[in-house]
C-alpha cells in the first residue's frame, strides 16, 4: 500500500546549463524516500530558442538532445542518453516517469513559405477577415541538422491552421487557406470565440498526414524512452477529437497501463469534465481551481472562510480525476498565469494535498528546494528567491507511510479546519491529525478511534512542541498556531 504523489521534477527559471537530467539522478534516493511515486520531467526535446527556453516553444519533437540543431546539440537540461539514464535510474528505484508533450504548435522553422492568409480579430478568432492575402512565413521544417533520422516528414503550411506575425505595428493573428479547411478547428472552450490557435504554427489536426506522424512519434517515444505517461500541454487548444484518438492509440500500441495527465486551464470545472467525456475519460486533470482557491485564501488571511477551500474545484466535484497542486511553472512569478500562493499559506496548502484521501498532490521543485532567479520588466531586474516549503518534506513522509484509513473532517469554523485519517491495520501506527489556522492560535477537538486510545501525539511540522495524549475514544484537544499547520502523529513514528 502507498499514495500516489508526483513531483513536478522542474521549473520555468531552472538554470540554462544542461544539468537537470544528471540532478535528477543525483535526487532519486531522495524522492524515493519522500514518497513520490511518479516523476514529472520536462520537455526533453529541441526548443527553436536551444537551450534558453523550456521546451515549450518545441522545434523537433525528435531531438532529445542528439543534433545540432538551433544552436546547441543538449536541450536546456542535458543530452538524450542523459535523459534515459534519468529515466532509467528513476525505474531502477520502482518510480514512474511522465514526459511532457506538447503537440499544439511549432516554433523555429528552418525556411519560409509564400502561404495565402485571412487576418483574425485577437479578441474573437471567430470573426475572420473577407481580404485575402498572401505573406511570407516561417512554416518549414525539413530539421536539416537531423536530416531523415527518425522520421522523413517535413511539415509545411498544410500543416497548420495558423501563425501570427509581430513586427512594429504589433502582432496580428492569421488562419492559413490550406486543403483542410479555411478556418479554426473546433474546440470546446469558448475562450476568444475559439481558441484554437495559441502561439506559432497552430497544428492542423485535420491533416491526416499529421495525424500519423504524431501518432508514430508517440510509438518512437515510448520505445526509445520507456515512459510511463504523458503531461499533455495546452489541451485546450488541441482538437479533442484528435486527442482523443492519439490517446488510445498509445495505450492500444503500448504493453504499459499509461498514466494521461491534461493541462485545461480554466476556472470552470464543467468546462474540464466536458473534455474529459469528450476524450472518454482517459486523463488526469490538474485541478485548476483548487490552486486558485488556495491563491485567494493566501491573500485573503483571515478573512477567507478555510470551510469554501474546496468551493467549486475539481476535488470536490470529481475527485477521482484530480492531480491538485499548489504552484506550478505556470503560476510562479513573471508568468502571464501569475498566481503563485503566498509563502505563509503554502505549508497548510500542501497540508490539504498530501493528507487529504481524495485527489493526486503534485509537489513542485521549488517547495522542497527553493529556486533564485532574476528577470527584467520595464527597463528594472526583478529577483525571486524561494525558499523551500517548511515541512514539506516531513508531510510528504507523512503520506507516504501514515496518511491512510478513513477520513472525518471538522470543517466547523471560517478559521479553524481539520481532519483525521484513523489508519490501516497494515500500516503500524498509521494515521495523523491536521488542524490549519489563517487566524490565531486554536486548538479543534477531533477523534481518531480507538485504535488511538491514551496514544501519545508530536507534531510532526515542529510547529507545536507539545506531547498531546487522546482518550479511551482516542480523541483530544489538537492545537495549531496562528496562520499555521500542525501535523499529528503517533510520538513512536517522529524520526529518531
Amino acid at each position: 500500500m502507498q499514495n500516489i504523489t508526483l513531483s513536478q521534477f522542474f521549473h520555468w527559471y531552472y538554470p540554462n546549463d544542461g544539468s537537470l537530467w544528471k540532478h535528477c539522478i543525483e535526487e532519486a534516493d531522495l524522492l524515493k524516500q519522500l514518497g513520490v511515486t511518479y516523476v514529472w520531467l520536462p520537455p526533453p526535446y529541441k526548443s527553436a530558442l536551444g537551450m534558453s527556453e523550456p521546451g515549450y516553444a518545441v522545434y523537433d519533437l525528435f531531438d532529445l538532445g542528439e543534433f545540432d540543431q538551433k544552436g546547441t546539440i543538449p536541450t536546456k537540461y542535458g543530452t538524450k542518453e542523459e535523459y534515459l539514464q534519468c529515466i532509467r535510474e528513476l525505474h531502477r528505484r520502482d518510480m514512474k516517469v511522465l514526459a511532457d508533450v506538447v503537440l499544439n504548435h511549432r516554433m523555429g522553422a528552418d525556411e519560409t513559405e509564400l502561404v495565402k492568409v485571412k487576418q483574425v480579430d485577437a479578441e474573437d478568432r471567430n470573426h475572420i477577415m473577407e481580404q485575402e492575402e498572401v505573406i511570407e512565413v516561417y512554416t518549414k521544417f525539413p530539421f536539416p541538422g537531423r536530416g531523415q533520422k527518425y522520421s522523413n516528414f517535413i511539415w509545411d503550411f498544410q500543416c497548420f491552421t495558423g501563425v501570427s506575425v509581430t513586427d512594429n505595428e504589433g502582432t496580428r493573428i492569421y488562419t492559413i487557406l490550406n486543403e483542410y479547411g479555411t478556418d479554426w478547428e473546433e474546440v470546446l472552450d469558448p475562450e476568444f470565440g475559439n481558441p484554437d490557435y495559441l502561439m506559432g504554427c497552430d497544428v492542423e489536426f485535420r491533416n491526416e498526414h499529421v495525424r500519423e506522424e504524431l501518432k508514430w512519434w508517440g510509438r518512437w517515444f515510448l520505445d526509445t524512452t520507456g515512459v510511463d505517461g504523458f503531461r499533455l500541454d495546452a489541451v485546450k487548444h488541441i482538437s479533442h477529437r484528435f486527442m482523443k484518438e492519439w490517446i488510445a492509440h498509445l495505450k492500444e500500441e503500448s504493453r504499459k497501463d499509461l498514466f494521461f495527465l491534461a493541462e485545461y486551464v480554466t476556472n470552470d470545472a464543467d468546462r474540464l469534465l466536458n473534455w474529459n467525456k469528450a476524450v472518454d475519460e482517459q486523463c488526469q486533470l490538474f485541478d485548476v481551481l483548487l490552486h486558485h482557491n488556495f491563491y485567494e485564501a493566501s491573500h485573503q488571511r483571515s478573512e477567507y472562510d478555510l470551510r469554501r477551500i474546496f468551493d467549486k474545484s475539481l476535488l470536490q466535484m470529481h475527485p477521482e480525476r484530480a492531480i491538485t497542486f499548489v504552484d506550478s511553472h505556470d503560476t510562479q512569478p513573471f508568468q502571464l498565469m501569475e498566481s503563485f500562493v503566498d509563502w505563509w499559506f503554502k505549508p497548510l496548502a500542501y497540508a490539504i494535498i498530501l493528507l487529504q484521501e481524495h485527489g493526486i498532490p503534485c509537489v513542485f521543485y521549488p517547495s522542497i528546494y527553493g529556486a533564485v532567479y532574476e528577470e527584467v520588466q520595464d527597463g528594472e531586474n526583478r529577483r525571486v528567491e524561494l525558499v523551500p516549503v517548511p515541512a514539506i518534506r516531513e508531510m510528504m513522509r507523512v503520506r507516504r507511510q501514515l496518511a491512510y484509513g478513513e477520513q472525518r473532517d471538522y470543517f466547523n469554523d471560517a478559521n479553524v479546519v481539520g481532519w483525521v485519517r484513523t489508519g490501516v491495520p497494515e500500516q503500524e501506527h498509521s494515521g495523523c491529525a491536521v488542524v490549519l489556522s489563517n487566524g490565531g492560535e486554536a486548538q479543534l477537538e477531533m477523534e481518531l478511534g480507538s485504535a488511538h486510545a491514551n496514544a501519545g501525539f508530536a507534531d510532526v511540522t515542529g510547529n507545536r512542541r507539545e506531547t498531546i495524549t487522546t482518550d479511551g475514544d482516542g480523541k483530544a484537544l489538537f492545537t495549531v498556531n496562528g496562520e499555521s499547520v500542525s501535523v499529528w502523529i503517533r510520538k513512536e513514528m517522529l524520526p529518531q
